[in-house]
């Protein structure tokens, strides 16, 4: 069984961006089971962890729940990613997560990226600020992000496809480094054409 980790950056109680990385949960849980493996999605909301990961920050000392944190991370198979854009860029939360983990501790990890936020303006805020702290932090992100305007009151056509493309490169990623099966369970297959 696979581990993927659905890291949430929002800051609100009911929070778009959760919203919007559960949806693409069960779109990649989907996929994967297309590809003949179980996952185990677990929801990670930093906004919980907030105060833990600030003290960690400023102290340079993890705690041991910001510890638990970090190892659920790290240890995951896959990540999914999701924050709200707030003034172009990215949640604080997500950079303070970032901080304290280790340059090398996500080396190849896959990642799908999320984003919310008031108006189509911030839609390139991921591929311009959260995509590219990712890759400095060395994961293997999608080609494939998916922004929504914030709150997400229906799937529109062009939403959901978007959001099963990244699922399906996130699965695709997964299957190549993870080749675990879910018992008796055979890989789809397609006919060439």
């Amino acid at each position: 069984m696979v581990t993927v980790e659905i890291v949430s950056a929002g800051t609100s109680t009911a929070s778009a961006s959760t919203e919007l990385a559960m949806r693409m949960s069960s779109a990649t849980d989907t996929t994967l089971r297309l590809h003949a493996i179980e996952g185990e999605f677990r929801l990670l909301d930093l906004k919980s962890h907030a105060l833990q990961m600030m003290e960690s920050f400023l102290n340079r000392n993890r705690t041991a729940a910001v510890e638990d944190l970090v190892s659920r991370i790290t240890r995951a198979d896959a990540l999914i990613i999701s924050t709200p854009i707030l003034n172009a860029s990215y949640s604080p939360l997500l950079k303070l997560l970032v901080d304290i983990i280790g340059r090398d501790d996500l080396r190849g990890k896959p990642v799908v990226l999320a984003g919310t936020g008031g108006s189509d303006r911030h839609c390139l805020a991921l591929d311009l600020s959260v995509r590219p702290l990712l890759t400095y932090m060395k994961c293997a992100v999608t080609s494939t992000s998916v922004f929504s305007r914030a709150p997400l009151q229906r799937l529109d056509e062009e939403l959901h496809q978007r959001i099963h493309q990244a699922a399906e490169e996130l699965a695709a990623s997964i299957a190549q480094n993870h080749p675990r099966r879910v018992p008796g369970a055979q890989p789809v297959t397609t006919a060439a054409g």
